[in-house]
C-alpha cells in the first residue's frame, strides 16, 4: 500500500477540487487512481457528500468519530506494525 501525504490550502470550502487537484497531479506525474483508492480523513463531515458527488466513492475517516487517533487508521487501513 503506498501513501502519498499532500497538502492544498485555498481559501474556499470546496475541498472536492482540492482533491481533484491531487488527483490530477497523480494521475499527470504517477498513474490512474481510482475514487476507491482515495482515503479522506477529516474532523467534520459536511464535505463528503459533494466529493463523492464530484469525485466517486472515496473511502471516509472521521477523525475522533470513526477512530481516537492516528494509529488506529493505521490499523483500518491494515497498515499497523
Amino acid at each position: 500500500m503506498r501513501f502519498l501525504n499532500f497538502y492544498i490550502i485555498e481559501y474556499h470550502d470546496r475541498k472536492d477540487l482540492m482533491i481533484k487537484k491531487i488527483i490530477n497531479w497523480y494521475e499527470r506525474e504517477c498513474e490512474e487512481i481510482k475514487p476507491s483508492e482515495i482515503v479522506y480523513i477529516d474532523d467534520r463531515d459536511i464535505r463528503i457528500k459533494q466529493i463523492r458527488e464530484n469525485i466517486g466513492e472515496v473511502f471516509f475517516i472521521m477523525i475522533w468519530r470513526d477512530v481516537r487517533g492516528y494509529n488506529e487508521i493505521l490499523e483500518i487501513l491494515g497498515c499497523a506494525e
